[in-house]
Order: structure tokens, then C-alpha cells, then sequence
């Protein structure tokens, strides 16, 4: 499901699930929308900066590849790795709240 509005209005045209968007599948983002003028070839033809393989899908695929390429399996680590990552971290008061004190 997506988590953006089911139906929106970006510059006057509205937006919905089935809405035609270019889609670029070596990045996996949203280009732009098939504006109601033009046909989804005029709209490859018109962001060809961003290459030539270019698709149109339906907002709410666009949408849900885009999400897609941000998951990923989940990976073991060792206990040393994870005392390195946690000495990162900035130090702690006794709250275990994380404060920043602004200069005066």
C-alpha cells in the first residue's frame, strides 16, 4: 500500500494510483508524471536527459519499486562490529537521554 495521498493535485493535475509516471529502473526513482497533453512516448522523449530506458508505469508501482529499492536482508555482525558502531555514538547522560547544551 502506498504511503503517499490516495489522490492528490501537484501544479493542477491530480494524481492517483493509476496515473502515469515515468519511472527510472537503473535508480529505481520517479522522473515525473505523463502530463493529460502528452502521450507516454512524447513523455520519454521529453525527460531523455535521463536516458533511454525509461519506463511508464502506474503511479502506485513507480511508488511501491521506488520503496523496494530501500530494503534490503537483514545482516549478521559480529559483536565487534557492533561495539565499533556503538562507540560512535555520542555520550549519554544518566537519563540515557542523548543532550546537547547550547553555549551562552
Amino acid at each position: 500500500m502506498a504511503s503517499y495521498p490516495r489522490r492528490c493535485s501537484i501544479a493542477g493535475m491530480r494524481i492517483t494510483d493509476d496515473t502515469p509516471t515515468v519511472f527510472d529502473p537503473t535508480t529505481n526513482r520517479l522522473i515525473d508524471f505523463v502530463a493529460a497533453t502528452e502521450t507516454p512516448e512524447q513523455a520519454i522523449a521529453r525527460l531523455a536527459e535521463y536516458g533511454s530506458h525509461l519506463l511508464v508505469l502506474p503511479c502506485a508501482e513507480a511508488h511501491q519499486r521506488y520503496r523496494q529499492s530501500f530494503l534490503s536482508e537483514p545482516e549478521e555482525i559480529t559483536a565487534d562490529r557492533f561495539h565499533e558502531m556503538l562507540n560512535i555514538l555520542p555520550p549519554c547522560t544518566g537519563t540515557g537521554m542523548v543532550t546537547a547544551r547550547a553555549s551562552r
